[in-house]
């Protein structure tokens, strides 16, 4: 009975707080106002400077109730009437609008019904600005004389309630030396006989100081020229795009004294006079000038790569003389050079006697197969291989034009020539006796009608072949595609095949279906690598299919399935193994297959078949 009790009493309490809840919105019960819990800023008496400043007003407040509040800002008349309304939030940025004003601004937190208040009362002055006064200057005297070629400095300190607002200027007469500048002092040179009036200014947005110098300009102007550079040496240079330059340091006057700087000019045509002066372009990155007669070297850069082009120097002194016209060079800019070795496709043995050109540079192939091609320029955009040195005549390779593209630097490329072959094996004159077109076709790289001109092959040889033992009618079906495999590997010489233990492992794997019967034997890809090339195939056979009896026929098949391992398309020609729509009328892979499988081994796994141009 205890028990019972102690529940009704806690579920009143849970009523009466439940109901304390929602009675905080009901108009019907007594409200309590809210009330101010913290503020800032704690002064009642605000002062601030217009335009500069201004303040930020906050306060939070609480309920009794637990009521919900709004908070605002107002500005209110000396009997709490609203003026004007301010802001929404418990914060406020207050920027005054007038000077010699005063606001009575109030925050206020309501709930549903009443609400509290905070007061401030804000003056608004003008904010005070002293002008400046300037309270001392170098040089210290009014009146200056100095020699002609003089550089002066000229300063002055400034007294001023806002330094930070302080702008400065300085004339020469009305020619601005600087002008409204943050720095107090400013240079000169004097280049002219004469007086010269130099005003110095200093101004804070309103209020400003002046000061002026009188400068007496005495002496001779330097008329003497430093002498003319006429043992300008270069070389192409190190880096593409550069050249490098050599000359004999002259002096200020003449070979005397140290000159002011130089200028280095570059021209497509001879810098042979003022006006080609004139009109070639100036080089940055001049040496600082050594004494006369020490050697002044420089590497104009950012020049067009594997051009030639003029250069000359000259020398100026501190008066702006400036040198006669010197020798002129004609000089090559550093291009790009690109290299490699060239070998026979079929073989892998370096090709002696190719030429490699791009851009009006060549080079023949020595006899390991190395070429250079030295500064080319970046536009460069095709590479040439041939191997014949008379128009007309056939060769013994295939010709190649390769592209290159967003060459900057040096590269190196390495290329396999395709032997010319003739066409042995066909039957029916198909492909214009011409192996270039049996090449193209065999790979699917015709390029015709949207097709592809890139030929993805494996990027291992040998390739590993998961045979395991079947026997079919009471034949040894394994031992078949090892005699295929076999055929493959002697007929040309190298080592495409192993068989392997290991299926999941393999590179191909034969499987047997029996399940149906008019299905063609056929290779299916698996999957292949990241960049297209195959990384696993299938060699699917269907020992129900009558029309090709792998007892019967089983090494033509294994040697045909295979061929497509190699990724070999289908020929248009019985005469070879790899004829589609038909029976092939050989067991073993014709010698147009064996020199094309050949040729594909010592190509990039990846190539365009584009490059190799049909003679």
């Amino acid at each position: 009975m205890q028990k019972a009790t102690g529940l009704i009493i806690l579920g009143l309490a849970w009523g009466m707080a439940f109901q304390s809840c929602i009675f905080q919105t009901d108009p019907a019960r007594p409200n309590a106002p809210p009330y101010i819990k913290d503020y800032f800023p704690e002064e009642l008496l605000q002062v601030i400077e217009v335009p500069v400043d201004s303040i930020m007003f906050s306060f939070t407040a609480g309920d009794p109730d637990r009521d919900e509040l709004t908070y605002r800002y107002v500005l209110v008349d000396n009997d709490g009437n609203i003026i004007d309304m301010l802001h929404n939030g418990a914060d406020y940025v207050f920027h005054p609008e007038s000077i010699d004003s005063f606001y009575h601004v109030q925050g206020r937190a309501h709930d549903h019904s009443d609400f509290v208040a905070k007061d401030w009362y804000v003056t608004a002055i003008a904010l005070h600005n002293d002008p400046p006064v300037i309270d001392w200057y170098s040089p210290d005297q009014d009146s200056i004389t100095t020699l002609i070629g003089s550089t002066l400095e000229f300063r002055m300190g400034v007294n001023d309630d806002h330094p930070e607002d302080l702008r400065y200027s300085y004339y020469a007469g009305s020619v601005p030396i600087e002008v409204m500048d943050v720095t107090s002092w400013a240079q000169h040179r004097f280049m002219e006989n004469g007086f010269f009036d130099i005003t110095g200014l200093v101004w804070d947005g309103e209020f400003g100081d002046t000061l002026s110098w009188v400068v007496r300009v005495v002496g001779e102007p330097d008329t003497i020229a430093p002498a003319r550079i006429t043992d300008l040496i270069g070389w192409t240079g190190n880096d593409p795009g550069t050249i490098r330059i050599q000359w004999t340091a002259s002096g200020d006057d003449d070979m005397d004294g140290r000159v002011n700087h130089y200028r280095v000019r570059t021209h497509t045509i001879p810098i042979l006079n003022e006006d080609d002066w004139d009109e070639a372009s100036q080089k940055n990155g001049v040496p600082v000038p050594g004494l006369p007669g020490t050697t002044e070297e420089m590497i104009p850069g950012n020049l067009n790569p594997g051009t030639w082009l003029y250069v000359t120097a000259r020398a100026v002194d501190d008066f702006g003389n400036m040198s006669q016209l010197g020798n002129c060079l004609r000089l090559l800019v550093r291009g790009v050079d690109a290299d490699g070795y060239i070998t026979d496709a079929t073989t892998g043995v370096p090709v002696e006697g190719i030429v490699v050109s791009s851009e009006g540079i060549a080079d023949t192939t020595s006899v390991d197969g190395y070429y250079k091609l030295v500064n080319l320029p970046l536009y460069t955009d095709l590479i040439r291989i041939r191997d014949e040195h008379e128009i007309g005549d056939q060769g013994t390779y295939y010709d190649m034009s390769i592209p290159v593209s967003n060459i900057s630097w040096h590269f190196s490329a390495d290329y396999a020539m395709m032997p010319y072959f003739d066409l042995v094996s066909t039957l029916a004159g198909t492909y214009n006796d011409s192996f270039y077109k049996f090449f193209r076709s065999m790979t699917y790289t015709k390029g015709l009608l949207g097709r592809p001109t890139i030929f993805r092959n494996w990027h291992h040889y040998p390739l590993t072949v998961y045979n395991p033992p079947y026997s079919w009618e009471g034949v040894d079906i394994q031992e078949k595609a090892r005699i295929a495999m076999a055929a493959w590997n002697d007929l040309t010489g190298c080592e495409l095949f192993i068989e392997s233990t290991d299926a999941e492992a393999s590179d191909a794997e034969i499987v047997y279906d029996t399940e149906y019967s008019e299905t063609k034997h056929h290779v299916e890809t698996v999957s292949t690598n990241d960049d297209g090339t195959p990384s696993k195939k299938l060699i699917c056979i269907y020992p129900n299919n009558r029309l090709s009896p792998i007892h019967v026929r089983g090494r033509r098949i294994f040697a045909h399935e295979l061929g497509h391992i190699l990724n070999l398309g289908h020929s248009d020609d019985l005469g070879h193994l790899m004829v589609g729509g038909t029976a092939p009328i050989t067991d073993d892979p014709s010698e147009d297959e064996i020199n094309l499988v050949r040729s594909l081994l010592g190509m990039p796994a990846i190539f365009d078949a584009a490059i190799y141009v049909d003679e």
